[in-house]
């Protein structure tokens, strides 16, 4: 797990076994990821705090204008009118992966892009982990979806 890729890789999986009960978590950030047994070789990464979590299909109560989540952590197009997606919960798995690496980076600015990994030479030693964190962080949706199923 020395370059993080295990812990972004088990997200990842929390992520697809909620997203395949048809629950959006909407709030992945790293206050969100527990490590049990951190320190071991192999801690136990657990993603935590459902507490604003959805159902794809439950009946949206919030305002038109009303964002649920943690500003730096959303795509762009959670700030548009729409309903939730997996594909939010995917961009911020890539900002979360970012951050573990780079704790110190700035998200009171513009959303993180692809380009930016590289920018911030992120994952170098892991050309995988590099192109995967990259694809989470895609202003296209659809991108999203292709790098967290490799």
């Amino acid at each position: 797990m020395g370059d993080g890729g295990g812990v972004v890789r088990a997200v990842g999986a929390a992520l697809d076994r909620a997203h395949a009960t048809g629950l959006l978590h909407r709030d992945v950030k790293p206050a969100n990821i527990l490590l049990q047994g951190a320190g071991g070789p192999e801690p136990r990464v657990l993603l935590a705090d459902f507490g604003i979590a959805v159902r794809v299909t439950d009946a949206r109560l919030t305002h038109a204008g009303t964002v649920v989540g943690t500003p730096g952590y959303l795509p762009t197009e959670a700030y548009a009118p729409g309903n939730p997606s997996r594909t939010m919960d995917l961009y911020a798995a890539g900002v979360t992966a970012v951050r573990m690496v780079l704790p110190e980076v700035d998200l009171s600015g513009d959303p993180l892009r692809p380009e930016d990994v590289a920018r911030l030479g992120l994952f170098g030693g892991s050309p995988l982990l590099h192109a995967g964190v990259a694809g989470l962080l895609s202003i296209v949706p659809a991108e999203r979806t292709r790098a967290a199923d490799q």
